[in-house]
């Protein structure tokens, strides 16, 4: 549950620095950017703090079958965004003057890492539950933002800083729906855990079932010889 709250807050403080970017992009730029660090700094803190305690208590929601394979709860997954909102929201809080110009760069570097979070998170689900199509087409469509805001600036050069806005809102969006989608996993399997489970024994169970006929026939040929003439 710690994670999930943990996705929710991420994902509001992508929401807010989206919206920031939309509404503001050409006015104060140096508050901007301070703002933008701090409320990167208290996401990515919390994130490695929620890491901490949930891989603290991972033995206790792992639920796993005869055969090892995991039907229940979630390995908590190192906060690769968390740990570089961290240092990038400090960077950017305490020295904002010098990392203006490369604003867009480091919201593009944001997003990527963003992407390749949310591929992990569903990879998870994935194990247990289905995925649609649709939940790996939107982080994807974040992660080709991201790159081109890198490899290719000019594509977006006239308004960067509005495109990415727009990104992150949507990433925010994203973050929402994939904490909702765990939260669906996790309450299936609390309601019933052995489902899994109880469909392998039953499969190993059915093929021994003819066995014990051609046993007893064995035996009843042995117990009633054919008489010797």
């Amino acid at each position: 549950m710690k994670t999930v709250q943990n996705s929710f807050i991420r994902s509001l403080c992508a929401i807010i620095i989206g919206v920031l970017l939309i509404r503001y992009r050409e006015e104060t730029v140096t508050w901007l950017t301070i703002l933008i660090g701090v409320l990167f700094f208290l996401s990515g803190l919390i994130s490695c703090i929620t890491y901490f305690i949930d891989k603290k208590h991972q033995d206790e929601t792992v639920v796993l079958d005869a055969n090892g394979r995991q039907i229940s709860g979630f390995r908590p997954t190192f906060p690769i965004v968390g740990l570089g909102s961290m240092v990038l929201g400090a960077i950017l809080a305490l020295m904002p003057t010098v990392f203006m110009t490369g604003l867009v760069y480091i919201l593009a570097a944001i997003l990527i890492l963003g992407a390749i979070n949310q591929f992990v998170i569903l990879a998870t689900i994935n194990r247990i539950l289905r995925v649609g199509i649709i939940f790996w087409l939107l982080p994807c469509f974040v992660l080709a933002i991201g790159v081109i805001a890198i490899v290719a600036p000019r594509w977006i050069a006239s308004a960067p800083l509005f495109v990415l806005g727009w990104t992150l809102v949507l990433y925010g969006v994203i973050e929402c729906i994939d904490a909702f989608k765990v939260m669906s996993v996790n309450k299936k399997y609390k309601q019933n855990p052995t489902l899994e489970e109880t469909a392998i024994e039953t499969t190993e169970i059915e093929p021994s079932v003819t066995e014990p006929t051609e046993v007893v026939d064995m035996t009843n040929e042995e117990t009633n010889p054919t008489p010797k003439e």
